[in-house]
């Protein structure tokens, strides 16, 4: 799709919100990324790119209207219905998009990823699930790809975050929100690199470590 087409359906997506998720109480609702970062992927795609994603919805719409060779990992079958009920009418292509329904840690191992030029987290919040969806994800990153991490108002995303800024490999290029960030790839990553090697690790395990030493001075009576 040429590059007028695909901004002409992004702000149409944009104006239309459809609401794909359902809330605790089982009422349509919308989660969606913010509009920064979903323009933000809009920016850095052409048709072709490998990219991928925990969770779905708008998000997915975007990569699909580039061509993207992409996978959506979510545990939520309904949410893939509602983003094939919107795409269908308005000749959205998903035959380049990969849904894979259920939770990411039993997905991922089978998954086959690889050659990934971007991705975004932003599936389930609870932990330990986005630190699995870097864990596995990275690895299948090449060189030069971009990461967004999403909900960084959580404690989980945020701790992501944080240790991502600290972490040799890895470049922080941007915040699309106040609540997202994105990263890019520098090099190669060592998943069995020890803790000591891992500067935000390594920073607040010796603050965790200075505070819990009993004082030398016990009080006088």
């Amino acid at each position: 799709m040429c590059a007028d087409g695909v901004a002409g359906r992004l702000a149409e997506l944009l104006a239309d919100r459809p609401t794909l998720h359902l809330g605790a109480d089982g009422a349509p609702v919308s989660f969606a990324v913010s509009d920064r970062v979903l323009h933000f992927i809009d920016q850095h795609l052409t048709p072709g790119t490998t990219t991928a994603e925990t969770g779905a919805g708008l998000s997915t719409i975007v990569f699909a209207m580039h061509g993207a060779h992409h996978t959506a990992i979510t545990n939520k079958q309904d949410e893939t219905e509602r983003i094939e009920a919107y795409c269908a009418p308005r000749g959205i292509d998903l035959s380049d998009v990969t849904f894979i329904v259920g939770d990411s840690a039993d997905v991922f191992p089978n998954a086959g990823l690889s050659g990934l030029q971007m991705v975004l987290i932003d599936g389930r919040h609870a932990f330990p699930s986005p630190f699995l969806d870097w864990y596995y994800l990275s690895r299948a990153m090449v060189v030069g790809g971009l990461l967004i991490v999403d909900d960084t108002q959580l404690w989980t995303a945020r701790a992501l975050r944080d240790f991502l800024l600290e972490q040799p490999g890895w470049q922080h290029e941007a915040e699309l929100s106040p609540q997202s960030s994105c990263f890019r790839l520098t090099a190669r990553i060592d998943h069995l690199a020890e803790w000591t090697s891992q500067p935000y690790v390594f920073r607040q395990s010796s603050r965790q470590a200075r505070a819990s030493r009993p004082s030398r001075h016990r009080s006088r009576r």
